[in-house]
């Protein structure tokens, strides 16, 4: 590989090539050897080694003539719901009170949300609750006082949630009091998530209720994702285990979003 400045440096090839060929694979569930070494101008074997290496790290899938996509790039919801647990019972805790005596609720997928789900369940005399996530359907449903609305769509296996225009489309058929979605990260630009398709539902959400609770850990601020569903002005209250600081906090401030941090 030859840049403007000169030739690349073999070892800087390769890792761009090995990182061109993992960006491939988040947006084809698989490739072929042939395919990729047509496409970087290099051979079959070193698109073989290139494989070999990024399997060994437990990158992808190395399959017969080609690569997959492993089956969990990222922490899946089940592994996440497992982690901060003491700081996400604390925001629910915290997301429970603000929610106060409103019966109508629209309830995103994700790890903090659940643990959410889990407090509604036990508390909630009475309500109804607009859903997309099935182990939020499933905890709530244990509840004989609330009536839960699963949304159609398209089944997402990793967040164990569905997403797609017709869970768009079912949405916007409601209204609800509190809406209750949250994040993979929160900057100036906003409050996004990982996953565009996500990101859709809970905007969606956010503009089918009178009022939405972000919640997410302190983690998540700082932290770009890749499509925002709220932005700054459009945040009425981000429920968190601690307070935001710096720059964030400050423009927080300014656009009027209220933070509610779980004791």
């Amino acid at each position: 590989m030859v840049s403007q400045n000169g030739p690349v440096p073999a070892a800087n090839a390769k890792s761009r090539r090995q990182q061109a060929i993992m960006a491939a694979l988040r947006a084809a569930p698989a490739l072929r050897i042939a395919e990729l070494a047509a496409e970087f101008q290099v051979s079959t074997e070193t698109i073989r080694r290139d494989l070999d290496e990024l399997d060994q790290a437990g990158l992808i899938v190395r399959t017969y003539g080609g690569a997959a996509r492993p089956v969990a790039v990222e922490p899946a919801v089940a592994e996440r719901e497992r982690q901060m647990v003491p700081e996400r019972r604390r925001i629910a805790q915290a997301a429970l009170a603000a929610i106060g005596s409103a019966e109508s609720l629209m309830l995103g997928g994700g790890s903090t949300t659940l643990h959410v789900a889990r407090l509604l369940a036990t508390t909630l005399a009475r309500g109804t609750v607009v859903t997309h996530a099935f182990a939020h359907a499933a905890v709530l449903g244990a509840n004989p006082g609330i009536r839960v609305l699963m949304a159609p769509g398209r089944y997402e296996p990793r967040e164990g949630m569905v997403v797609g225009s017709d869970t768009l489309e079912h949405i916007t058929r409601f209204h609800a009091e509190v809406a209750i979605v949250g994040a993979s990260g929160i900057t100036a630009s906003g409050a996004a998530d990982v996953d565009d398709e996500a990101a859709a539902v809970y905007r969606v959400m956010r503009l089918a209720a009178t009022r939405t609770l972000i919640v997410a850990d302190h983690t998540k601020f700082g932290r770009a994702a890749f499509a925002i569903h709220a932005e700054l002005a459009e945040i009425h209250r981000i429920v968190t285990d601690r307070q935001p600081g710096g720059e964030l906090a400050r423009l927080l401030a300014q656009a009027g979003a209220e933070i509610t941090v779980g004791g």
